[in-house]
C-alpha cells in the first residue's frame, strides 16, 4: 500500500511540523504584533506546504492529513487565534469594500 511505503517519512514529517518548528512560530512575539500579517503568513505557509505535499507525495492523503493536523495544532497554540482570524477577515472585507466603492454594489 502506498501509505505504508511512506510511513517512515510521514513519521518524521509529523514530528517536525506537528510538534516541532511550527509551534515555535506561534509563540514568537514579533509575529504576533500584527494579527492580520500573522494570519496571512500562516496562510502563505500552508499554501507552500500544500504545494510540497502535492508535488513530492502526489497529494497522498496521509501527508495531507498530517499537514492539516499540524496547522490545526499551530493555530490552537495561540488562544487569540479566533480574534486574529476575525481581524484578518475584517481587514480583507474592508479592503474589498474600498475596491468596490459605494457604487460597486
Amino acid at each position: 500500500m502506498k501509505t505504508e511505503k511512506y510511513s517512515c517519512i510521514q513519521n518524521q514529517y509529523n514530528k517536525k511540523y506537528h510538534t516541532g518548528n511550527i509551534s515555535l512560530c506561534a509563540q514568537d512575539p514579533e509575529r504576533l504584533k500584527d494579527p492580520v500579517d500573522f494570519v496571512q503568513q500562516l496562510l502563505d505557509a500552508k499554501d507552500k506546504f500544500d504545494a510540497i505535499v502535492g508535488r513530492a507525495f502526489v497529494n497522498d492523503k496521509a501527508f495531507q492529513n498530517a499537514l492539516n493536523q499540524a496547522f490545526e495544532h499551530f493555530v490552537n497554540l495561540n488562544q487569540r487565534s479566533p480574534e486574529y482570524i476575525s481581524l484578518f477577515m475584517d481587514d480583507k472585507l474592508r479592503k474589498g469594500l474600498k475596491v468596490w466603492g459605494p457604487a460597486g454594489f
